[in-house]
């Protein structure tokens, strides 16, 4: 869809937003790291707690 345009600027404003993301940047990879961590841990702690509620 190219050389749209739309009468309603609640849709256009979509468009608007256009991020770039390097990811090559070592920020943006030990954020995804570390993100990814952070799940690991939450996901034990909801497995031990689960394991602790099916032994009620």
């Amino acid at each position: 869809m190219t050389n749209n345009e739309f009468s309603d600027h609640a849709v256009a404003a979509v468009n608007q937003y256009n991020p770039v993301f390097n990811m090559q940047s070592p920020e943006l990879l030990e954020s995804i790291l570390k993100n990814q961590e952070q799940l690991a841990r939450l996901m034990e702690i909801q497995s031990k707690l689960i394991e602790n509620l099916l032994k009620k």
